[in-house]
């Protein structure tokens, strides 16, 4: 009997360790706010698990936690007296046990990644407050032109869609369990509100337009779907029906990285349920008695959840799963279900960014900062080097005829500048320094390189001399402090 006890409780200190480091990986960098301590409250717990076990592991964590809370209270009002911060302990104790059951954990910060008008020098991107703005130079110096809305309106994980008169945004805002998910598109001139739509989700990232229609990942609040507990929304872009939801496509599992898009006409998502969909858009835009099925162009389960984005290049599907491992398929097998034909490279770890494709190789980053270079065709390792650092956002490439270098963002380092020349490939070769939280891309604009923080800033480096050359915070319409 005492070794089935020691066996459950060993279980469970491994159950609870994994969830930690889930939490770090997969929840943390998305959750506002900084441990007030150095450990932090999750290696806190990982080492106190560890060492006191299970009960008095979590109830010092638990402990810690309430601490951590109302630590920069106590500090706040200077409350040295012993009798009057037990009193504040242990009323924020209580209220934090009254509390935890309705505390909304929703991500909080925007990811929002810049992007620019090709047409004009103007550029768009949702704040952590969940407003788009229009910004646009004058005299070389970056202001403000309009925002929607006026007021703090959410959060948005989603980066604007610039079309030929107006730009498309989503954002969502949470009031305890219950969520709420707008999308609207503004005139690019003077920021009016074209249409707008309000569903009852969140909206999880990526959204696309084909055949002027738009296509939005949501996650459903209605809790008797405990199957198909997400979907994709099919909203009409055209003169008559703008603004209307054509479609309303049910998928098992929640999508984080929301809908992507290959060739012309075909869509594709992955879910937290291992599920794989793709859709042709012509056919779900002419299917009947929502028959959504019958627009399928192939779909399959897999063993564990997908969190990264789904990429097609050269006719070959890639993406990752929360387990670290890395697919490559080609889609004519997977469309013939001859999934023995799928190659998986085994990471072991969170690979959440897009990758690189170059010549014939493949570029992975992942979370905690390995880079993979792999194989186009085979899918194996073929050289794999290491920043030691947390990458949160998509890296891009900086290249001129010389030179070839990587643009990663850090969570906390700023943009580390990675070479991929000769000898000198996978060495550091500085950054664009920050201490911002970033989780977005970086822009290059001609000589300059913009990056959006998590607190709504826009920092505007000069490429060669890497100097931070303007701060742009939105939130206060002003210069940044």
């Amino acid at each position: 009997m005492t070794y089935i006890l020691n066996m459950i409780h060993k279980s469970l200190i491994n159950a609870s360790l994994k969830s930690i480091i889930f939490y770090k990986r997969a929840m943390s960098p998305y959750v506002s706010g900084q441990c007030n301590f150095s450990i932090t409250c999750s290696e806190y717990a990982q080492k106190t698990i560890s060492s006191k076990g299970i009960i008095k592991g979590l109830f010092l964590s638990l402990a810690r936690i309430i601490i951590c809370s109302i630590y920069p209270i106590i500090k706040r009002f200077n409350l040295s007296n012993k009798k009057i911060s037990l009193k504040v302990f242990l009323f924020f104790s209580l209220l934090f046990i009254i509390c935890i059951s309705c505390t909304n954990f929703s991500p909080q910060g925007g990811w929002s990644n810049v992007v620019k008008d090709t047409d004009q020098e103007e550029y768009y991107v949702i704040s952590d407050e969940g407003r788009l703005f229009q910004i646009q130079f004058n005299d070389q110096i970056p202001m403000i032109n309009w925002s929607y809305p006026e007021e703090e309106n959410g959060t948005s994980y989603s980066t604007p869609i610039i079309r030929q008169n107006s730009v498309i945004g989503a954002t969502y805002k949470c009031k305890g369990q219950t969520c709420t998910g707008d999308i609207f598109e503004l005139d690019k001139v003077s920021g009016d509100v074209l249409w707008k739509k309000t569903i009852p989700s969140k909206i999880n990232s990526n959204l696309i337009v084909i055949n002027d229609t738009l296509f939005v990942a949501s996650l459903n609040n209605e809790k008797e779907d405990k199957i198909n507990n997400a979907s994709i929304y099919m909203i009409s872009l055209k003169k008559g029906a703008v603004g209307e939801i054509i479609g309303k496509i049910p998928t098992e599992g929640e999508m984080w990285t929301g809908v992507h898009s290959y060739g012309e006409k075909n869509i594709i998502v992955g879910t937290m349920k291992g599920m794989i969909y793709s859709y042709n858009v012509d056919e779900l835009l002419s299917v009947k008695d929502k028959k959504y099925s019958e627009a399928l162009i192939f779909s399959h389960k897999f063993p564990h959840a997908i969190n990264s984005p789904l990429v097609v290049h050269n006719k070959r599907l890639f993406f990752a799963d929360i387990a670290g491992n890395f697919y490559s398929i080609n889609l004519e097998d997977f469309k013939n279900n001859q999934l023995d034909k799928m190659k998986i490279l085994t990471t072991n770890e969170w690979i959440i960014n897009n990758p690189i494709f170059l010549n014939d190789e493949v570029y992975l980053f992942t979370l905690n900062g390995d880079i993979y270079v792999v194989d186009f065709d085979t899918n194996e390792v073929k050289d794999k080097f290491s920043i030691d650092k947390i990458v949160v956002g998509d890296p891009i490439i900086l290249s001129d005829a010389s030179d070839q270098e990587f643009l990663i963002p850090t969570e906390k380092n700023g943009i580390e500048i990675v070479s991929n020349n000769g000898f000198e490939r996978g060495s550091s070769l500085g950054n664009y320094p920050t201490d911002k939280k970033l989780y977005s891309a970086p822009l290059i604009n001609g000589r300059t390189l913009l990056i959006h923080t998590e607190d709504g800033e826009i920092l505007f480096f000069n490429i060669k001399s890497r100097d931070l050359i303007y701060c742009l915070d939105l939130n206060k319409g002003s210069v940044c402090d």
